[in-house]
């Protein structure tokens, strides 16, 4: 199956703004940056080419933002997947190492789920269909390693949000150290030397800055690693008793599955001539499912409580 891509217009209309903004932000601290070099103000002139760089830098990566999905590709089958998307985003993988599918982006999108990372894959016209059918030819995965998974990345989650933390308070250093060896003098009023202090604390600070933001997006996607985890946990220990307490439902007519599993719908009668659903969400620490929110909804006819089913759930793919 082959997804349909389709790029909305207001995306160019969006980066043509960020891009004359951050061109506009570039000129002008480098002009003030200009200006400071020739008062012979050192310190000042290295704060506004530090924010011109910064302001450069920012509008090469809306420059980069006009190349989102060209040339977007998705070709999946019961074998494997491969797909070209976002700036320069490639899939390549195995269809069996697909651990969980989703809409997203109000229906325009499908999110992909494997076991150490996640895709989306944006501005589709068939995201649903495609969902659909990823959802047929995901296999299942067992509860032992789900955990396992969990565990590694709470454990590099843990690891990379200490880092984080260090390099934040080595920042709040740098300017200890560097307000104590210019003695807390406003930038005008440096001297040759506390220049040369002012220059090595901001190549420092540059530096920490840019372990920090590594560390951070690590630890970051680590800690969506860690929600995945929890998910597929979720989602394997839920395939293991999906037929689990159903005799507590007269008459069942079918039962329906979405979210890995983790949520059913079942159709039952409990009486002749009325029908009902109610929807169940499966409690790991039971290990069984329970009642979600809503009370079960009685209807006259199987035809209307179906109709009522699409429309509550068309958000979601029902599996059998």
């Amino acid at each position: 199956m082959k997804g349909s891509f389709k790029t909305p217009l207001i995306k160019y209309v969006y980066c043509l703004l960020f891009v004359l903004t951050c061109s506009y932000i570039t000129i002008k601290f480098a002009v003030w940056g200009i200006d400071a070099i020739r008062s012979r103000q050192a310190a000042a002139a290295i704060f506004c080419f530090a924010f011109a760089a910064l302001g450069l830098l920012f509008g090469v990566f809306s420059i980069l933002l006009f190349n989102h999905n060209r040339g977007a590709y998705l070709v999946v089958n019961a074998e494997r997947i491969d797909a070209r998307f976002g700036l320069s985003d490639e899939l390549h993988e195995p269809a069996s190492s697909i651990r969980k599918v989703e809409l997203e982006s109000g229906g325009k999108g499908v999110k992909l789920y494997f076991d150490d990372r996640a895709f989306s894959v944006l501005n589709l016209e068939n995201a649903k269909q495609l969902c659909e059918y990823i959802s047929t030819i995901i296999p299942d995965t067992t509860a032992e390693k789900a955990t396992a998974n969990l565990e590694k990345n709470q454990k590099l989650y843990k690891h990379y949000l200490l880092l984080t933390c260090a390099l934040a308070m080595l920042m709040f250093v740098h300017i200890f150290w560097c307000v104590l060896l210019t003695e807390g003098k406003d930038l005008v009023e440096f001297s040759e030397s506390n220049n040369i202090v002012f220059a090595a604390f901001a190549v420092a600070e540059l530096i920490t800055v840019i372990f920090l933001l590594v560390f951070a997006d690590k630890c970051g996607k680590h800690n969506k690693l860690c929600a995945l985890s929890r998910a597929a946990q979720l989602s394997a220990a839920a395939s293991e008793h999906k037929n689990d307490s159903l005799e507590r439902y007269p008459n069942i007519y079918c039962k329906k599955y979405f979210n890995g599993n983790t949520f059913r719908i079942v159709v039952f009668s409990p009486e002749s001539g009325v029908f009902m659903y109610v929807l169940e969400r499966f409690d790991l620490k039971l290990n069984a499912y329970v009642k979600s929110y809503m009370e079960p909804k009685a209807f006259a006819s199987l035809s209307e409580l179906y109709e009522d089913i699409d429309e509550s759930f068309k958000d979601v793919i029902l599996k059998d």
